[in-house]
């Protein structure tokens, strides 16, 4: 059984999954289906709508991809992990069965390790990303900004750290409303980290360690920028500590872009502001649970 499909872009219905390949025939937006999933030019839409940032974004997209190979061990889909298995036990509580439910960015494996708890309750799967995927169910390679689904189709939508990846954080959430059923569910394991100019400034620090910071570490950086040939404040709103060169433990290097905040990430999001955000569409804030690594937070459409 395959899920409602519409055009990403016009959100006009087809018919049945498409075939090889098959224009919207209002639009004209080319979707390509096979028996197990769709596919779209989704750097195309992201493109258009948002030119300012779109660079930005497949950058970060480009070393998440790395990522997955050179820093497997870091990845939330896999089994065995503490803080994966809590984020299932979480979603265990807010998915019920025999429903339809998207992962968005899902990742590479069959099934990432917080779905593994629902697997067996009758729920249909959907996994979402931008790479194709080997997601055991129904498989959709494009962005949380313009899925090819329809109205009200879907009853849960699954985030499992994948929210401070999107390209823009607004339209996503509006997307989720637009596809959830009056009553679904949103359910995000997200970060609670504040930037790190913050972070340096205001740290959950004595006054003392403040003061140090402020009078010793960054003047330091500004002469450290101005003795290796850079402007004096370069990389310091963003990187007191990592600068553009991110060095893992196992050898990996990432380069941080300009406009980033790590090699990852565009921004860092909050619980509070996600909710602020999700109220303008629809969304109440039903469930939040400080965890090991983050927070959960469900969301609920009415």
């Amino acid at each position: 059984m395959t899920p409602a499909i519409c055009c990403p872009r016009c959100h006009d219905a087809i018919p049945a999954t498409p075939p090889a390949e098959r224009p919207c025939p209002r639009c004209g937006l080319v979707l390509r289906g096979s028996p197990v999933g769709v596919s779209y030019e989704q750097a195309r839409l992201l493109q258009a709508a948002f030119p300012a940032r779109f660079r930005l974004y497949r950058a970060l997209c480009n070393n998440g991809f790395v990522s997955y190979h050179e820093l497997a061990a870091g990845s939330v889909s896999l089994p065995g992990r503490e803080d994966v298995a809590e984020f299932g036990r979480f979603l265990s509580h807010h998915a019920g069965n025999g429903e339809w439910l998207l992962d968005v960015g899902c990742g590479p494996l069959p099934v990432p390790g917080y779905l593994e708890p629902l697997r067996g309750r009758g729920l249909r799967f959907l996994g979402l990303d931008i790479y194709p995927t080997s997601f055991d169910g129904f498989r959709i390679t494009g962005c949380a900004e313009f899925l090819p689904l329809a109205d009200r189709s879907i009853d849960v939508v699954v985030f499992g750290t994948s929210l401070d990846h999107v390209c823009d954080l607004t339209q996503t959430l509006q997307e989720m409303s637009r596809i959830l059923r009056r009553g679904g569910r949103c359910c995000i394991w997200m970060g609670d980290r504040r930037p790190y100019w913050r972070e340096f400034f205001f740290p959950d620090a004595p006054a003392t360690v403040v003061v140090r910071r402020i009078f010793g570490g960054f003047p330091k950086r500004v002469l450290r920028n101005v003795l290796n040939g850079h402007r004096p404040f370069y990389g310091i709103l963003h990187h007191f500590r990592h600068g553009r060169y991110w060095e893992y433990e196992n050898g990996s290097t990432f380069y941080c872009p300009p406009g980033a905040i790590d090699p990852f990430h565009m921004y860092f999001e909050r619980p509070a502001e996600v909710i602020r955000l999700a109220k303008r569409f629809g969304f109440a804030a039903t469930a939040t649970e400080r965890a090991s690594n983050g927070v959960f937070l469900g969301l609920t459409r009415s």
